[in-house]
């Protein structure tokens, strides 16, 4: 695909002031290619945004992780009554570094599940689903967090090595629960069913607001991290600006990247959705047209973007609309305006 090209650039507005304010040297004095930030503080403008993303992932697995701590016991037994309709209760060994060594899975007195630490130190479990839908919620939690949500802690006399043996009984941990959830009383669910559907709703719903928390995230930082990820991928093409094609519909169908304002590569949608990328550029798919696509125009205009119509020309133009046009410089030091202080 040949994309259109306008050499008539209208450089946009990025903020004023702070620490990436525009730089107004000349060239001569390292001003960058954009015209109006110097070298040095694009550079430190893209460090603080590789900083900033290299902490937002593992700030979200540790509310991740913190809901998981908070409802450890009512998600096992959960996923252990999913597994096994009629089971009512589990019990675990525990060793002093919260590892957990054995975890059966009870209906009454009967095993009906079960998995257990070799002396390889892989788990074995008389199912494949065992390890990953129930033990994976209690591995290495906090002991008095599960008290707390309804399991029995003591230690195993038959045992050496400070191991622990845990119980839940199901009932109580679901019910603690769902008076938590609910913020009523341990035993005011109407039935045990409908105690199980609640928890499995707000567990479902739990994850999904976190994963969309991350997509926000993504989307408000897409412009620059757009442009930091092309610069990456192509380190020595003196990368400058993206142009994305956007049709008729608002919707971006392509892009194309360019270096001293000529095109240097290029990819796009097409309509079943697949992209048609080289090789070489195919690594631009999820690092550059991913982040723009899921933004959106609006806010790419808001992360300092700016929107052109697509010039006249043949009949292959008519239907994309517009281009958006991302200055790599802009929009980096634009996001970096919005970086908290560095210490």
């Amino acid at each position: 695909m040949t994309l259109p090209r306008n050499p008539k650039r209208q450089p946009q507005g990025v903020p004023s002031g702070g620490q990436f304010a525009p730089d107004t040297k000349s060239e001569a004095s390292g001003v960058s290619l954009a015209g109006r930030h110097s070298r040095i503080l694009v550079g430190d403008a893209t460090i603080a945004l590789k900083e900033r993303r290299q902490q937002s992932w593992p700030a979200m697995q540790e509310k991740l992780h913190e809901e998981e701590e908070a409802w450890a016991a009512s998600n096992a037994a959960l996923a252990a009554q999913d597994l096994f309709p009629g089971a009512d209760s589990l019990e675990y060994n525990v060793d002093s570094d919260g590892t957990i060594t054995e975890l059966e899975i009870l209906n009454g007195k009967n095993l009906v599940g079960s998995v257990w630490l070799d002396e390889a130190g892989r788990y074995r479990g008389s199912s494949d689903w065992v390890e990953g839908r129930v033990l994976r919620h209690l591995n290495r939690r906090s002991l008095d967090s599960l008290t707390d949500q309804g399991a029995s802690v003591e230690d195993n006399p038959y045992l050496t090595g400070g191991i622990k043996t845990v119980r839940l009984p199901f009932e109580g941990v679901l019910g603690n629960a769902y008076a938590r959830h609910t913020g009523g009383t341990t035993g005011s669910a109407p039935s045990a069913a409908a105690a199980r559907d609640a928890l499995s709703s707000r567990q479902v719903d739990s994850w999904n607001n976190a994963i969309e928390r991350h997509e926000r995230d993504e989307r408000a930082w897409a412009a620059s991290r757009a442009a930091v990820n092309a610069r990456h991928v192509f380190p020595d093409a003196d990368l400058d600006e993206l142009d994305c094609y956007v049709d008729s519909s608002g919707k971006i169908t392509g892009v194309e990247v360019l270096s001293r304002g000529i095109p240097f590569t290029s990819l796009h949608l097409e309509e079943d959705g697949t992209v048609n990328a080289s090789r070489e550029n195919g690594k631009l798919h999820g690092s550059v047209l991913g982040p723009v696509v899921s933004a959106g125009v609006e806010q790419l205009v808001e992360q300092g973007a700016t929107v052109r119509e697509v010039p006249g020309g043949d009949e292959a133009d008519a239907g994309r609309g517009q281009i958006v046009n991302i200055r790599f410089d802009d929009v980096i030091m634009e996001a970096a305006s919005r970086v908290p202080d560095r210490e």
